[in-house]
């Protein structure tokens, strides 16, 4: 059993004697400074400088209220009007609105720099201002200030009331920036209604008003790295209590539900000083506001309390009135609240240790509360959180009898396990539903960062290129004749697939000219791996590290993936047998690159034949990307696709011929009922290829084997340039291409000042060297500065 506090830390630490209210004590909500509560001892309150530091801002504190309670006093001796609702500010009181200019009420902007929860916030005195008077602060004064104390002015029978500029920026700071970061899910149309009500709230000097203005400046302080005591939002923060502590006077005389305004606000006060305390840091101080908030909302039901009519008659029939005129826009939703209040209740069983105060079940199945729509958690998710809490405390009431009963302990575990999984699934059909209705594209890194984008104008040695030598019509000795522009063969000209098809050692149908190889990997992707809502996902093997396009639009269309990673210790060599196993009965495709890209590594032929029979036999396509097949240094293996017609071959005229921007290229398969669907989709995407693509790439083509040899031969030097490079680089080691034209060398040790340093500096551990790009001198020049850059020099 907890031992009761002889008082809080602010008035053991005055030596006051201390009236042990809850949530602040009324020693130090009558002088305006902050009570630091019950709980754990504050680390500063140690007997040292620190301990000293804060006794001393206190005592400042309590003089400038003072203070202020004297030019009070002598205002209203002079027949003006003392009615001071804030300690920094006036509310301004009107007949009619004001003319003042919109500026005036504008909220304040947002800093770029993001707010560190790690500082505490009392560690400064720079915001406590020394007063001129010594005065001691004496009960008498206290009760000579509360008797000059005017009728609050949410109270008031007199119109509206105008923020001044600086609280009215201080609200639009709350509802800008504040509400947001406390329901970051919260949407405009949600059903949990609308903010009209929070606003009305805000601006009538209430417990709810003087609540947020606290939390606004907390929060804007430290976004602003203001990491010491916030004089102003303590202010705010007892003037909240103070007015919270009337309210609880009023609904314990009255039953709540006769005034549902004032049940709301003080509902509403409460959860946003528990947000104040959270963010302040305070271990156990928010738990006094909890307490209130769960003994009220408990005893309510959701069929007097909750609204069940559509969105656009919540603004008609809300059962809260917040404004006297009853303004259909003005009212409040006790939806909302109800969901903050039972998202508190739930989750502070992790803390606290104990069980649920609000019975949530009754709140959360069948009432109309959405959490999802608050918090971005569903229902079923906060219900199984609170049967957790509840097992729990079972368990150990249990245990304390000696009466636990294992096979009864594991039968409750499993029903919540069997409803989480329940509520898993269901989200997973939900995505699937979603990804059938629309594919989800997101830019690849590779594109966002290529030099293309970037600017080859800012590049001095260009390492990153995947390709040959970028060529031009006069390095091909091209002259496009007279051609007339007009929609092609839909599979390609004919021409063309036959060059293609004799080189591959299949027939001209079985071609079909693409938009590059990543159009025809799209073509693939979208028609092989995609899902309806009525079936099953369907699954892809992948060789990884790969070409993006390989990984990202799988990705977009929603399928499952299982990756093999490829290593250095094994040569870059995809393990079969590890593909063979990752096959499951909804694989519909296994995908790799051979040349791999970026490693340059070559499958056996042995290799090659064993995924060929073992797709064959699993019933699965094989996809095998050739695009650097037409660059070999050791045997050139066939065409994949002439091996079976559940293979898939795709190569270009990008990289081996070094013609990106022709974008050329062509997809291979011998099975004619998935030919026709390719050729479908491509009809869908473009009807037809460029006629004047087509007829470079025919010209191209024809001479297709002098220009490989020529171009074979020249990626043999820069080879052994890049060779002779990493034999005499102690930092760097690699495994030699044996295809293509990158390579994928490897750090061997920590670069000077570590990883992070030099990927400032260039890269990361593994890095892509194009050797084929650029010129021999390029090429020299960008090794000797990534050996300066793994050195710092």
């Amino acid at each position: 059993m907890r031992s009761v506090p002889s008082g809080c830390w602010t008035c053991k630490l005055r030596h006051r004697k201390c009236d042990l209210q809850i949530p602040a004590c009324r020693e130090c909500t009558d002088r305006r400074i902050p009570c630091h509560g019950y709980g754990a001892k504050p680390a500063w309150m140690d007997g040292s400088d620190a301990e000293h530091r804060e006794l001393e801002r206190i005592k400042r504190a309590v003089k400038q209220y003072l203070k202020k309670l004297r030019r009070g006093r002598r205002n209203q001796s002079l027949g003006r009007d003392a009615a001071v609702t804030s300690p920094t500010e006036r509310y301004t009181r009107i007949l009619t609105p004001s003319a003042r200019g919109a500026d005036e009420f504008s909220s304040p902007s947002l800093p770029s720099r993001a707010f560190d929860h790690d500082h505490d916030i009392f560690e400064s005195p720079e915001t406590l201002v020394d007063a001129e008077s010594s005065l001691p602060p004496t009960r008498s004064s206290i009760h000579e200030e509360e008797a000059a104390q005017p009728v609050s002015l949410s109270q008031d029978s007199t119109p509206p009331y105008i923020l001044p500029p600086r609280l009215a920026s201080l609200i639009m700071y709350y509802l800008d920036y504040v509400f947001v970061w406390q329901f970051p899910y919260y949407q405009l149309h949600s059903c949990l209604g609308n903010r009209g009500w929070i606003l009305a709230c805000l601006s009538n000097s209430g417990s709810l008003s003087h609540a947020a203005l606290a939390l606004s400046t907390l929060h804007r302080d430290a976004s602003q790295k203001r990491f010491s005591y916030s004089q102003e939002a303590f202010e705010f923060h007892s003037m909240a209590l103070r007015e919270l502590r009337k309210l609880s006077q009023h609904t314990e005389t009255q039953t709540p539900l006769n005034d549902r305004a004032k049940l709301a606000e003080f509902i509403a006060a409460s959860l946003t000083l528990i947000s104040f305390e959270v963010f302040n840091g305070a271990e156990y101080d928010w738990v006094p506001h909890l307490d209130a908030v769960t003994a009220v909302v408990a005893v309510q039901s959701p069929d007097l309390l909750l609204q069940t009519t559509s969105s656009s008659e919540k603004a008609k029939h809300s059962p809260m009135s917040i404004s006297r005129g009853d303004d259909p826009q003005l009212q409040g939703d006790f939806n909302f609240l109800i969901a903050e209040a039972v998202w508190h209740d739930i989750l502070a069983c992790a803390t606290t240790g104990r069980v649920p105060r609000i019975p949530y079940r009754k709140w959360l199945e069948g009432s109309g509360l959405a959490m999802d729509d608050l918090m971005g958690c569903y229902n079923w998710v906060m219900i199984a959180i609170g049967d957790l809490a509840h097992l729990q405390a079972w368990k150990r009431d249990m245990k304390q009898k000696g009466i636990l009963g294992i096979p009864e302990l594991v039968r409750r575990g499993q029903s919540i396990e069997k409803r989480l999984q329940d509520g898993i699934a269901e989200l997973k059909q939900t995505a699937k539903l979603a990804n059938a209705a629309a594919m989800k594209f997101e830019r690849m890194p590779i594109e966002i960062e290529s030099p293309e984008e970037y600017g080859y104008d800012k590049i001095k040695y260009n390492l990153s290129e995947s390709s040959i030598t970028d060529q031009t019509l006069e390095s091909l000795d091209l002259k496009i004749p007279n051609l007339t522009l007009l929609y092609n063969e839909h599979r390609g000209e004919t021409k063309l697939r036959k060059l293609i098809a004799d080189d591959a050692g299949v027939s001209a149908d079985d071609v079909l000219i693409t938009s590059g190889a990543a159009g025809a990997l799209f073509i693939i992707t979208t028609s092989q791996l995609g899902s309806t809502p009525n079936s099953e996902s369907n699954h892809l093997v992948v060789v990884r590290p790969n070409y993006a396009t390989n990984l990202e639009t799988p990705k977009a269309v929603g399928c499952d993936i299982s990756y093999i990673d490829v290593t250095f210790e094994n040569d870059f060599q995809p393990n079969i047998d590890e593909i063979e196993g990752a096959i499951k009965s909804n694989t519909r495709l296994v995908s790799v690159t051979c040349p791999h890209n970026p490693t340059g590594s070559t499958l056996s032929r042995e290799a090659l034949d064993r995924l060929v029979a073992i797709t064959k036999k699993k019933g699965v396509l094989l996809l095998v990307d050739e695009t650097y097949r037409d660059i070999a240094f050791a045997e050139k293996l066939p065409v994949a696709a002439s091996l079976g017609d559940h293979v898939l071959s795709v190569c270009s005229l990008s990289k081996s011929f070094g013609m990106p921007g022709v974008r050329m290229g062509w997809l291979i398969t011998t099975n004619k009922t998935l030919q026709e669907t390719f050729l479908a989709a491509k009809e869908q995407i473009s009807i037809s290829g460029s006629v004047i693509n087509e007829w470079i790439a025919i010209d191209v083509l024809s001479r297709r084997g002098k220009i490989l040899r020529d171009t074979t031969d020249e990626m043999k030097v820069r080879l052994q340039m890049v060779e002779s490079w990493i034999k005499s680089e102690e930092l760097l080691e690699w495994v030699k291409p044996t295809g293509g034209v990158v390579c994928f060398p490897r750090i061997k040790q920590e670069p000077k000042g570590g990883f992070a340093a030099f990927y400032g500096r260039l890269l990361n551990n593994h890095a892509t060297l194009g050797y084929g790009w650029p010129t021999r001198e390029e090429l020299e020049g960008g090794m000797r500065a990534i050996s300066a850059a793994l050195r710092d020099e």
